[in-house]
């Protein structure tokens, strides 16, 4: 059995290359996902100009889970959302 997932072109994995592809118009939506306070892996700096300048839309949000509450953050390009 052949352990290794062929996925189609343009998909995945695209870990830490997210702003990169979306600038190029190649990936219209990132999503990041972790506990709440758990860790700091959450982009916010990097796609910061790019939200201010209006090229990039966010969506934030947090949903309670035990034991944890969730933080979901979206970007998209305009036109996804």
């Amino acid at each position: 059995m052949d352990d290794e997932l062929t996925l189609p072109p343009g998909i995945g994995p695209h870990n830490d290359r997210e702003l990169e592809l979306m600038l190029a118009g190649t990936k219209p939506m990132a999503m990041f996902s972790d506990a709440l306070h758990v860790s700091d892996y959450f982009p916010d700096a990097d796609f910061a100009p790019h939200v201010a300048a209006g090229t990039i839309i966010r969506v934030e949000e947090i949903i309670p889970r035990p034991p944890f509450e969730m933080r979901y953050l979206f970007f998209a390009l305009p036109g996804e959302e």
